[in-house]
């Protein structure tokens, strides 16, 4: 995907808000990134967006009675099952199916397909799970272990949210996402998102300050962002399913 820096939204909202972008005060980088992670949640589910959708194939599980599929590990919302590969044909044959959890600690999330004439390889539609923003700044005598989130910003104050790798690729104390890369992993946001994200940092800490009627106008500002990015989609684009959808 095309994906923004986070520096340009914590720059962006400083503009915004009158603040010197070399001295920003210490509060406002967490202030932006809690207001972003929220305003993210709003903006990703607003659509479906071709930056967020991703298709995974996988062979159908059968146990006793019932036939199954897992979760994708980075799913979040299932968006259809098919026969065939949805990007690869015009005409497809949707399997039918329901969510359910099995209560299993590691994986309970499953997909019940109920046709039990389906077998071997299907394809699963589905929406990308929203990261959330938690990290702090990357501390260069730090040991960061595996799944720890920071932000980082580069010798060019290009700054992102990265992810420290695997168990054999720990991060250690000066080992930076600039220095060290295979052991970080960016945290990718759609660049489509960004003047809506700015915008909502800018309303949020108006509203922060006392300012509740200014944010009000800068909350509408920021959403007729995100309309034309959804309009730009369904009406210009017309980004909608052209399948043939033929059901068993």
């Amino acid at each position: 995907m095309k994906a923004l820096d986070f520096s340009s939204i914590i720059y962006g909202a400083a503009t915004l808000t009158g603040q010197d972008r070399e001295n920003l005060p210490g509060f406002f980088f967490r202030q932006v990134r809690d207001l972003t992670d929220i305003s993210l949640h709003e903006a990703w589910d607003q659509a479906d967006w071709p930056e967020l959708i991703r298709v995974a194939s996988q062979t159908v599980s059968d146990s006793g009675d019932l036939e199954y599929l897992t979760y994708p590990t980075d799913a979040a919302q299932i968006i259809n099952v098919w026969k065939y590969h949805p990007q690869e044909r015009s005409s497809n044959a949707a399997i039918n199916y329901t969510l359910y959890d099995d209560g299993t600690a590691s994986t309970p999330e499953k997909i019940a397909i109920f046709d039990t004439s389906v077998t071997g390889t299907v394809y699963i539609e589905y929406r990308k799970a929203r990261p959330a923003l938690t990290g702090e700044v990357w501390a260069s005598a730090t040991n960061y272990a595996a799944g720890t989130q920071v932000y980082f910003e580069d010798s060019d104050k290009i700054g992102n949210f990265y992810t420290a790798g695997s168990s054999t690729l720990d991060p250690a104390a000066g080992e930076s996402p600039t220095t060290h890369a295979t052991k970080w992993t960016k945290v990718d946001i759609p660049k489509i998102f960004q003047p809506f994200l700015i915008q909502m940092s800018f309303a949020g800490h108006l509203k922060a300050n006392g300012q509740l009627d200014a944010g009000t106008v800068e909350e509408i500002k920021a959403r007729q962002f995100l309309g034309k990015e959804v309009e730009q989609l369904t009406s210009i684009q017309r980004q909608q399913s052209s399948l043939e959808v033929v059901t068993y």
